[in-house]
């Protein structure tokens, strides 16, 4: 998914290394209005908004967010 965000211009991804030994990949969202949809869809998924109003894609985002413990 990454790798698609990428070519497709959304995201920006750095590769640096921490401490001069890990690899560290920094992403950055290229278009903050986007970003910022997706988070507050995302939000509302989980606080558990009619899901008639929540995109599908937004759905299964927030989902898989809650399930490796980022919401």
């Amino acid at each position: 998914m990454r790798d698609r965000l990428a070519a497709s211009r959304r995201i920006r991804v750095q590769q640096r290394r921490l401490l001069g030994i890990f690899p560290v990949d920094d992403v950055t969202v290229r278009d903050t209005r986007a970003g910022r949809r997706l988070l507050d869809s995302a939000r509302a998924a989980l606080q558990g908004a009619r899901p008639e109003g929540i995109a599908e894609a937004d759905a299964a985002a927030a989902a898989g967010a809650a399930a490796a413990g980022g919401g």
